[in-house]
């Protein structure tokens, strides 16, 4: 038809088996690889530079990898069209970009004294992917909460009430969550790790002493009153949807 534009075949036969997965990890690459560019790699390891560009190439691997899984996940996507082949490009990624990252590993930007350039190289892969580990509690924490508010305001503007008030609660509740877990962690500072430190979490949040020192007291109060809304709406919603009994049954026990 006119006015539309023919790509290559070749083109639309990667679109069909790889879909736009293989197109955002190009794009990121690009971005990495100009971003590697511009900045010289022959700098000592310890230098700001190279701890601001690993921090950024870092982030960009985990908001890569959460926009291409929630394009999987997503209902519209042709699951059965393309099987397994994209979840074979994210896993790839952080390889690709190890490879473009390669000049400033083996110039030994992340090595010092105790580490060699090989293991500052393995280092670098497990910090890749452990960045695009994280890039999946990205979705649930963090891209679905902006995704649930953002169409429960549109469908407020809209005028449909009632499939606004699930989504805007369901997405602030997931918000307020994350925001927790962060506030939480620059208000005390918790030695014990794991499941343990859950307690000594508890103990600070209302006020017992342990084994924790607050680092800021001002977001000790602000977790201390995300905590009593994030246990008061489920209460409240439990107790607003309990089922009541039968106006007969209860007018029968009454009498009783």
């Amino acid at each position: 038809m006119a006015g539309q534009v023919a790509f290559p075949s070749f083109l639309r036969r990667l679109n069909e088996q790889f879909t736009a997965v293989l197109w955002v990890c190009l794009g990121s690459l690009l971005l990495f690889g100009l971003i590697i560019l511009a900045i010289p790699f022959d700098v000592d390891g310890t230098d700001d530079i190279v701890t601001s560009v690993i921090t950024v190439l870092l982030i960009l691997i985990g908001l890569t990898a959460a926009i291409c899984i929630r394009y999987m996940f997503d209902r519209k996507a042709p699951e059965a069209a393309f099987g397994n082949k994209p979840w074979v490009v994210i896993w790839l990624f952080p390889l690709a970009v190890t490879v473009l990252f390669l000049p400033w590993l083996l110039s030994g930007a992340l090595a010092d004294e105790s580490t060699s350039v090989f293991m500052s190289l393995v280092l670098w892969l497990l910090i890749a992917y452990v960045a695009l580990l994280l890039g999946f509690l990205f979705i649930p924490f963090v891209i679905l909460p902006l995704e649930l508010i953002g169409r429960g305001i549109l469908a407020l503007i809209s005028g449909r009430h009632k499939e606004a008030a699930p989504m805007l609660v369901i997405g602030l509740y997931i918000a307020l969550v994350t925001a927790f877990a962060f506030v939480g962690a620059f208000a005390i500072e918790n030695p014990v790790p794991g499941k343990l430190g859950w307690g000594n979490v508890i103990f600070a949040l209302i006020g017992l002493p342990a084994s924790y020192t607050i680092e800021n007291q001002a977001l000790l109060w602000v977790a201390r009153a995300m905590a009593v809304v994030l246990i008061a709406v489920p209460v409240a919603y439990a107790r607003l949807h309990r089922p009541q009994a039968p106006t007969d049954q209860r007018v029968s026990r009454t009498q009783a």
